[in-house]
């Protein structure tokens, strides 16, 4: 079994590499307020790589009906923006 290593695990932006001493592998983790999905737009011959996008408004932000849920430009996090009035 070979053993790897967050020196050689190449995680993707916006996440980190754990070790886990139980497996003796390196896995990515995505941050807080991210989570990990296959990249459906940019694969090679059917093989996905994982990537993190912001969690959905729904599964990290509850907002209340008097705000929208929208992806902030500069974070890349969904934000609840309160609706105009």
């Amino acid at each position: 079994m070979i053993v790897e290593t967050c020196a050689t695990k190449i995680c993707p932006q916006f996440s980190t590499c754990i070790h886990d001493p139980h497996t003796r592998q390196a896995r990515c983790l995505c941050k807080e307020g991210w989570q990990m999905t296959d990249d459906h737009e940019n694969h090679i011959n059917g093989i996905f790589k994982s990537i993190c996008k912001p969690k959905q408004c729904n599964e990290y932000y509850n907002c209340d009906t008097n705000a929208n849920c929208l992806i902030n430009e500069n974070t890349q996090k969904y934000e609840c923006i309160c609706k105009p009035g």
